[in-house]
């Protein structure tokens, strides 16, 4: 009786361990979480100067080093709940995105930060409002970089070497509050991927 006692103290024992290991997560794990939703592409060089004189076309001021462009698509209806305020309302939360721009490039004096979107007349009032806006007429920045359509636009973010990183629903912008730091994660992330 003693002698079973004791093989199953050993089995539990063994089995706690081994749940133990399977339930602990690597700090890396942890930490790569907060690196998932991105994709990152590389530019030919002849893309990548096409893309800047686009972009340089559209800009009111000359390019830097990085580039963050949050880019719309027609037909989405991310802020359909936004078609029922008033116009008062729509043009203070127009010029509050504004200053948030603004305070992000006197914060960011090495990164250009454009707003851009679709043509087409299928928006929120407060993307067809805004005249910081600019329109890819043709298409042809989503073309080059491959910008990937989603529900409440994508974010990316052009760096000066050709990468591309793209954030998929992101309506807050939130790209443009990424650091050196976590850019650099992600991109080392994406180079141990198989």
């Amino acid at each position: 009786m003693n002698q079973k006692k004791k093989t199953i103290q050993i089995i539990l024992i063994v089995l706690a361990l081994v749940l133990l290991l399977f339930s602990c997560k690597t700090s890396e794990t942890v930490a790569d979480k907060s690196l998932v939703g991105y994709s990152i592409s590389e530019m030919n060089k002849t893309d990548f100067s096409e893309l800047k004189n686009e972009l340089q076309r559209l800009s009111v001021i000359p390019l830097k080093d990085t580039i963050v462009i949050k880019y719309d698509f027609n037909g989405d209806n991310c802020w359909e709940r936004l078609q029922e305020k008033s116009d008062y309302y729509i043009i203070k939360l127009i010029q509050s995105h504004h200053t948030y721009l603004l305070k992000n490039m006197v914060k960011r004096p090495s990164v250009s930060i454009l707003n851009l979107r679709e043509n087409g007349t299928n928006f929120s009032k407060h993307l067809l409002r805004n005249q910081f806006i600019k329109i890819d007429s043709f298409e042809k920045i989503q073309k080059l970089i491959s910008v990937e359509k989603s529900s409440c636009g994508t974010s990316i973010i052009v760096l000066p070497d050709g990468n591309i990183i793209q954030k998929k629903e992101d309506p807050h912008f939130e790209l443009l509050e990424m650091n050196k730091r976590k850019i650099q994660s992600i991109l080392e992330l994406n180079a141990r991927k198989p």
